[in-house]
């Protein structure tokens, strides 16, 4: 029987197979890590994910667990410990030894859980659209760029939780939203955002977005439209940043009554402008 309260990489070489759940310590992290000998390399926005679950208390139990071959190989969990040693904090997981070195081939090799998935089970609305809004408001609130940022399905689930209006406005825009020139999420982030300002003012905008009819030449929803569908020039991709940059200022135009000829945006960074209160 191995000694759990001081494991370690070494002693799982010979064992038959077996689990338990361990106390995982960043020394006992760095120490595993030592024998991961074949694995993948590191994605960077995974390991970003699982430490801010870590660093905020919201590591669960799930049954995923930390495997070891019959030769003490770490076959799989480096995203995991590499967390745990930079994050200086102690997670309790199962651990299993004693598997064929061959079995790695075989792991990671199911249907992954989407968030989406996992807010089928509450019976959540829209929950594809919901858990792609949510993962761009999600990065505005941590600062942190819009493109190839991963987060798990615990943080958008939480994220969701907490703001139950972003699911409300999400059905409220309905077919709007996919009626626009930017991509849905766009839309339904910059929705969310303005109804929460002037509900009114919100579904009125996102109507004539939509549509773009009777509008006047310098009505700043008209310039948007234009703008982001290139008949300013030169189409081509505009970035999220950009787009919900584009967006937010044609609504601030919009709601002073202030007429235009072109809209730029201001900027590339992935933070977003704050829609004008009035």
């Amino acid at each position: 029987m191995i000694d759990m309260a001081n494991a370690i990489a070494t002693c799982f070489a010979g064992e038959d197979p077996g689990s338990e759940i361990i106390d995982v310590t960043p020394g006992i992290a760095v120490e595993w890590l030592e024998a991961n000998a074949i694995n993948r390399n590191l994605k960077r926005s995974k390991l970003a994910s699982y430490r801010r679950s870590i660093e905020a208390g919201r590591w669960n139990i799930t049954g995923e667990s930390i495997k070891f071959s019959k030769s003490g190989r770490l076959l799989d969990g480096q995203h995991r410990l590499t967390a745990v040693a930079q994050s200086g904090m102690t997670i309790k997981t199962y651990v299993v030894w004693g598997l064929e070195d061959e079995a790695q081939v075989a792991m990671d090799s199911g249907v992954p859980r989407s968030a989406a998935d996992v807010l089928a089970i509450d019976g959540l609305k829209n929950r594809s659209r919901v858990t792609a809004v949510a993962r761009l408001a999600l990065a505005e609130h941590l600062g942190l760029p819009f493109d190839g940022i991963a987060f798990s399905n615990l943080e958008v689930v939480d994220f969701i939780q907490k703001t139950p209006d972003l699911s409300d406005a999400v059905e409220l825009l309905g077919q709007r939203g996919r009626q626009t020139p930017v991509v849905t999420r766009v839309a339904d982030l910059c929705f969310w955002k303005f109804y929460r300002l002037d509900p009114d003012a919100a579904l009125q905008f996102f109507t004539s977005f939509a549509s773009g009819a009777n509008l006047e030449a310098d009505n700043p929803i008209l310039v948007l439209r234009r703008r982001l569908t290139g008949e300013y020039g030169q189409a081509r991709r505009i970035r999220i940043n950009e787009q919900i940059s584009l967006v937010i200022r044609a609504w601030n135009y919009w709601r002073k009554g202030e007429p235009i000829n072109r809209l730029q945006s201001s900027t590339w960074k992935g933070f977003i402008e704050i829609p004008d209160p009035i």
